[in-house]
Formats: C-alpha cells, structure tokens, sequence
C-alpha cells in the first residue's frame, strides 16, 4: 500500500503487515507508549494512525502524541 491509500487509522495487524512487523511487537509499542496509539476502552483494539507508525519507526517524536499531551494537561 502506499501512503495515499493507506486508512486514517489502523489496526495492530494492519500496521504488522504493512510495515513489516510481529503483530507482538506493535501491540507491545503500543502499551509501552513507545508508539502513540489509543484505545476507546482499556484492553480494547489498538487505533493507530500510520503518521505515528512512521515516526515510530524513524525514532522521531510524534506530533500528535504531543498534541494529546497538552491536550489533557488543560482538562
């Protein structure tokens, strides 16, 4: 896939395949934090955006991990 058919958001799986990675070790960057991910609910499917996913994997910080930060520093 490239990038302009890429979905607004993924799945662990999804991100898995695309990116070449185990589905373990995404799902593992997602509840560390070392990849910026939400969940609706605790224990609940990963929502991933592929700009995270590239900033994962380039080591570079996440813009949109720092928007949600200041985000709920206000609330």
């Amino acid at each position: 896939m490239s990038a302009e058919t890429l979905p607004a958001r993924m799945t662990v799986k999804q991100v898995a395949a695309e990116f070449g990675k185990h589905p373990d070790t995404v799902r593992k960057a997602c509840e560390s934090g070392e990849l910026f991910a939400t969940q609706r609910i605790k224990g609940g499917r990963w929502s991933i955006r592929p700009d995270s996913v590239d900033h994962w994997l380039d080591g570079t910080p996440d813009p949109a991990r720092e928007a949600h930060q200041r985000f709920a520093a206000t609330v």
